[in-house]
């Protein structure tokens, strides 16, 4: 969630196991080379209101270069996919690059609706996406 705020983690390392070290260690990964981009992108709330029930993430969208990330997170709720209002989109086709957590990669046609769905599997799960308007 702090990906696109401020990313700091507030805990004390030397407390988690093995495992969770690894995990945390391929979220920066994934997470470094996209900051600069990230956070001089325009940063904004999308899907709903978190409410442990929901779906819901944020956006940084570039508008020059039609390019942009998002991060979106299935709470607990029964819909395996969720229809995102984006921000900036011009209509045509997306790829959407998996970059962290669940989902895969997908291209899209946008329409003037700027709407895109997004599968999850399971609940209490969340993916992080690169995306950039193709030619």
């Amino acid at each position: 969630i702090t990906m696109f705020g401020n990313p700091l983690s507030w805990f004390e390392t030397t407390g988690l196991s093995a495992n969770q070290r690894e995990r945390l260690k391929s979220v920066i990964a994934a997470y470094k080379p996209r900051r600069e981009a990230i956070h001089r992108g325009a940063i904004f709330p999308i899907g709903e209101e978190p409410s442990g029930l929901s779906w819901t993430g944020f956006q940084s969208h570039l508008d020059a270069s039609d390019s942009g990330h998002v991060v979106v997170f299935r709470e607990l709720n029964d819909a395996s996919s969720h229809g995102f209002k984006l921000n900036g989109l011009n209509p045509g086709v997306y790829a959407f690059k998996h970059a962290h957590g669940n989902g895969q990669s997908f291209e899209v046609e946008v329409s003037e609706d700027r709407l895109v769905s997004f599968s999850l599997p399971g609940t209490l799960n969340y993916g992080f996406y690169e995306y950039n308007r193709k030619a």
